[in-house]
């Protein structure tokens, strides 16, 4: 299409970039031309969607940006890959167009939201056992599933599918200890949790998709493991030797508490003091050491630890059984359903991500319940499809 002096809308496009650059505005006869061109309003239609996923109500952006900020770099291409090819565009003509365009979209009174489908969690390529190598040298692989490799370790039932591997129980059931200190490494598969008796006393429970290296039994002046995951540790007291939990970013020194540690590949590393005293400090000391008092939590960013008051329920919640949030942003209590059933989360709808939620779910319930529990907010639509949690509007 092209105006009554012979100009094409290409043309006019250019030069409306350039006037938004400038500070100018179109004229009424400038806009109508546009408007009558189908292809140029629906740039102009799209761009109208740009100006609310580029500038959101602030609570609405705080959450994505966290939410974006947390995200492996494969995850942040698909958020972005929609924007890139129209953003050069957008920064020069948003100033001068968006502003004259007129609000068609309305449903009830409202505008109707822009549907992005986004990848909120996608889950590992895992093993469905839980499984213990003994030595990392040797590689011995035990499934602790199997009857008979459980007695050979010494794992006892605690609860119906709640697993205890107890090395002071070991003696007692007859289990030949090496005198060698190996280092072991267990691996829990979505569905599981697992709990470990260390020699010494101290406790740990491990989330689903967690994984924990230590040795047979703790010798030197430090008591050390190594977590990728999310594992509850209620440590012995022995202030000779400090228990230190490693993890890809950063670690945390224990004289003798309960914590809760999360350093999932896909979350910023976080600490969380129910009681007693810790102190973070990241791996490449980058930043300063932080001592957390107890009811505090810390999590690891770009600029640094970050400390504030935390309700800890939802920490001895998990570490009895229970998936529990309180006041919680919807996608992280989709997350933490999709780590634990097996299951991808897609979110449709980035309003969505403004959405708070109370939440309690024993974790014996089966998926399916869960949903439920998840609908009778009335508030959003959950449904599984092909192995993926949906998230969407009514």
């Amino acid at each position: 299409m092209r105006t009554e002096d012979g100009h094409s809308i290409d043309h006019l496009l250019d030069a409306l970039a350039q006037m938004a650059e400038e500070g100018h505005e179109l004229t009424d006869d400038e806009l109508q031309l546009l408007l009558s061109d189908n292809e140029a309003a629906g740039t102009m239609q799209l761009l109208d969607g740009l100006r609310t996923a580029v500038a959101p109500q602030p609570d609405v952006e705080a959450e994505w940006a966290r939410l974006a900020s947390q995200l492996p770099t494969s995850q942040k291409r698909q958020l972005w890959r929609s924007y890139l090819p129209w953003l050069s565009a957008a920064a020069a003509i948003v100033i001068g167009v968006l502003l004259l365009w007129p609000r068609q979209q309305q449903t009830g009174g409202q505008r109707q939201q822009e549907h992005e489908r986004f990848v909120a969690y996608q889950k590992p390529q895992q093993k469905q056992d839980i499984v213990l190598t003994i030595g990392v040298d040797h590689g011995q692989e035990l499934n602790l599933s199997d009857e008979k490799d459980r007695q050979t370790t010494g794992t006892t039932l605690s609860a119906p599918g709640r697993l205890v591997l107890d090395y002071n129980n070991q003696q007692r059931r007859g289990v030949a200890i090496s005198d060698e200190v190996e280092q072991n490494t267990v691996s829990i598969p979505a569905g599981k949790d697992f709990q470990i008796v260390f020699a010494d006393g101290t406790r740990a429970w491990l989330h689903t998709d967690t994984r924990l290296t230590y040795p047979s039994r703790f010798v030197g002046k430090e008591r050390r493991v190594y977590l990728q995951g999310e594992a509850y540790f209620d440590v012995a007291h022995d202030p000779q030797h400090p228990f230190v939990i490693y993890t890809d970013r950063m670690q945390a020194r224990v004289l003798g508490t309960e914590l809760n540690v999360s350093c999932y590949p896909d979350r910023e590393p976080h600490v969380a003091l129910i009681k007693g005293r810790v102190q973070v400090r990241a791996n490449d000391e980058a930043f300063s050491p932080l001592t957390l008092q107890p009811g505090q939590g810390a999590s690891l960013t770009a600029q640094g630890f970050t400390a504030k008051e935390e309700n800890m329920e939802p920490y001895i919640n998990w570490r009895n059984g229970y998936i529990y949030f309180d006041e919680a942003p919807l996608v992280d209590v989709v997350v933490e359903l999709g780590r634990w059933y097996g299951l991808n989360v897609v979110i449709e709808g980035r309003e969505l991500i403004e959405r708070h939620v109370r939440f309690f779910c024993p974790r014996s319930e089966s998926a399916e319940r869960a949903i439920e529990l998840l609908n009778s907010f009335h508030e959003f639509s959950a449904h599984i499809e092909d192995g993926t949690l949906v998230i969407s509007n009514i």
